[in-house]
């Protein structure tokens, strides 16, 4: 089964001021329900309580990379722009992706230090190198440390645009994260209540939580037929809209 609700400590800046919010489905009785790229731009908007807030794929994605010697299956995530800033998160190599980056729709993708080394042999001129993933074409633009695994195995993290999210606002695919303000406690930031998606659960202090596979070291990788297990329930609650 999919894990319920694991805490493990993060190894990102200040962390105890990162939390994890969900919507609550009290029609059907779920308690943590993922998010719609609506419902994050209308808690920007509406919340003082964070310094920011970004999105990132509720499960990890089977993405497929050709090319090269050989094709290899391995797991990606979307992410919203401001995810590696919001983490305190830097690449070891090349960069993260900018607002700019995001904004112009280009196809950019950041690598893991796994990834790196497994298929790169580490070489330092993959900055900028066009890689193909699930056929389609993307530039490499940094390489993020070995001790950044998050989520769990994720090896490729590419940005959406707005432009193109927004073409499917209301379809509850994502998790949320945020930081607080500095001098905001959790207390405070459960004052945000109705949303597109009705009442926001939180949880922080120094750990976030880990929901259908979103898991640190040391923690087992999700199976694949929990993976698809959680694709099946978030579609479920697309069609439910």
């Amino acid at each position: 089964m999919i894990s319920t609700v694991l805490l493990h400590p993060l190894p990102f800046h200040d962390s105890g001021r990162l939390t994890v919010l969900w919507a609550k489905d009290r029609t059907h009785g779920d308690q943590q329900v993922e998010l719609s790229y609506r419902d994050l731009t209308e808690w920007q908007r509406r919340s003082r309580a964070f310094e920011g807030l970004a999105a990132l794929s509720s499960v990890n994605l089977d993405v497929a990379l050709t090319g090269g010697d050989r094709p290899q299956q391995i797991e990606g995530m979307l992410v919203t722009d401001g995810l590696f800033d919001l983490l305190g998160a830097r690449a070891e190599l090349g960069r993260t992706p900018t607002a700019s980056d995001v904004q112009s729709k280009a196809a950019l993708g950041v690598i893991s230090h796994r990834l790196w080394q497994s298929r790169f042999a580490g070489d330092r001129q993959v900055i900028g190198r066009t890689i193909t993933a699930d056929h389609q074409p993307c530039t490499v633009v940094g390489v993020m440390p070995p001790d950044f695994d998050f989520p769990h195995n994720v090896d490729l993290w590419f940005p959406g645009s707005a432009a193109d999210l927004s073409r499917n606002a209301t379809i509850r695919v994502y998790r949320v994260m945020g930081r607080l303000r500095a001098g905001r406690t959790l207390a405070q930031s459960r004052g945000l209540r109705q949303s597109a998606s009705g009442a926001v659960g939180i949880d922080g202090g120094g750990s976030v939580a880990a929901v259908d596979g979103l898991r640190q070291r040391r923690q087992p990788a999700v199976e694949p037929r929990d993976r698809a297990r959680a694709r099946d329930a978030t579609a479920r609650r697309a069609r439910r809209q």
